[in-house]
């Protein structure tokens, strides 16, 4: 599924946990929960709050604060210009090789693992 939208996002009860997403956002916080797949969102003024996602997550914002809980990524990136970053409770498989990568240019990352 692919959202494109000036405002904020809010996908996860609406959607299949099995589909996979692509979002934009030009101003306004971003939700998603609840994706079994792939998610890929792209934000340029706003939260991002990723809750419950398994699979590979990409997410970015250029001005912004992410927050992730209850992540079990396979892999994938999450990354802010100008916020923090803070993922609680991210579940990794030790055989696995995927990574999670966070980042943030201007901020502090908090990284607390299960």
């Amino acid at each position: 599924m692919t959202l494109d939208t000036a405002a904020g996002v809010q996908a996860g009860n609406h959607l299949p946990r099995s589909a996979a997403l692509l979002a934009r956002t030009g101003a306004g916080d971003a939700r998603i929960e609840g994706i079994d797949h792939v998610v890929d969102l792209d934000s340029r003024a706003g939260d991002v709050d990723l809750v419950d996602l398994t699979g590979e997550v990409f997410a970015h914002t250029s001005a912004g604060d992410v927050h992730g809980e209850a992540l079990r990524c396979t892999s994938g990136v999450v990354e802010t210009d100008a916020g923090d970053v803070d993922l609680v409770g991210i579940r990794r498989d030790s055989s696995s090789p995927h990574r999670l990568v966070a980042s943030t240019r201007a901020g502090d990352i908090t990284l607390e693992a299960l």
